[in-house]
């Protein structure tokens, strides 16, 4: 029916008269009457067509909501709004008010008017002096060059800020998880360390510091007692050239001591750099 050309005509037609508001909706004659459905034309903007995933087969005309249900509708908005006003305790607020209208009124009848009329009087002229201060800055010719100006450069900042923000927007969405991250890991960090495993951690991180220290200070002992072994061998050479062969062997043994020291580094590292190793367990236990 809808393929000829008087069909396509008619499925025009009627799109056409549903812009413009034909809706069906319930009709009811009376409270208790019979109900029937109407045809008329409605407030397109109010009753918008309801929105359908699916392509009806026949003339389809969008419904709008009965007059009873609307009549629901406002009476439940009032019922809402009275309660709304109930919970807002009126009656506070107006005491609320009452009480500041007498204040203000004990206050003007203790004040001084003629001193508070001083002090209007000298503001209100200020204020005249200000305006026409004003008026003089805007009637100079340099404002009327630079108000274009100011138009142009507020033109070109809403078209960058237009342009760019959804790029503010999505970078504002990473600094709220990059902070809600942040927050998180140090919620972490503060419980773990408030726990009895984080101060465990920081004790033992302390006794470590403390044996790198004493490692470092018996390294800077080492390092200084050799320099000074150096040195006597330059003096004794350069003075003595007969106990070379002496100042060698004894040089060459503490070659051999160091050898040791090193070879000893390598097997256990830990004695070297915070103490002496643990005690071997007997050959029963």
């Amino acid at each position: 029916m809808f393929k000829t050309k008087e069909g396509r005509d008619l499925v025009a037609a009627l799109k056409r008269e549903v812009d413009r508001g034909l809706r069906a909706r319930p009709v009811s004659l009376g409270l208790t009457g019979q109900l029937f459905l109407e045809i008329d034309y409605v407030d397109p903007a109010k009753n918008p067509p309801l929105e359908i995933t699916w392509k009806p087969k026949h003339l389809y005309v969008p419904s709008a909501p009965s007059m009873m249900s609307r009549v629901e509708s406002a009476v439940a908005s009032i019922s809402d709004t009275l309660e709304d006003i109930n919970k807002a305790n009126i009656a506070d607020a107006i005491e609320d008010v009452r009480e500041v209208a007498q204040n203000l009124s004990t206050f003007l009848k203790n004040a001084d008017t003629g001193e508070i009329s001083k002090h209007l009087t000298g503001t209100l002229d200020e204020a005249e002096k200000f305006i026409t201060r004003i008026n003089q800055l805007l009637a100079a010719p340099e404002v009327d060059n630079l108000m274009p100006d100011v138009a142009v450069a507020a033109r070109n900042m809403r078209m960058v800020m237009e342009s760019s923000s959804g790029d503010i927007v999505a970078a504002m969405k990473d600094i709220r998880k990059a902070s809600e991250s942040a927050k998180n890991v140090t919620g972490g960090m503060e419980e773990y360390l408030s726990g009895p495993k984080g101060k465990q951690t920081l004790a033992d991180l302390s006794k470590t510091l403390n044996n790198i220290s004493e490692a470092s200070d018996r390294i800077k002992g080492a390092a200084a007692r050799f320099e000074s072994t150096l040195s006597r061998v330059n003096m004794t050479v350069a003075g003595q050239q007969g106990n070379i062969e002496a100042i060698l062997d004894n040089v060459r043994r503490l070659m051999e001591n160091l050898r040791e020291l090193s070879s000893e580094a390598k097997q256990y590292p830990a004695g070297v750099l915070f103490g002496d190793p643990p005690k071997k367990g007997s050959s029963g236990e």
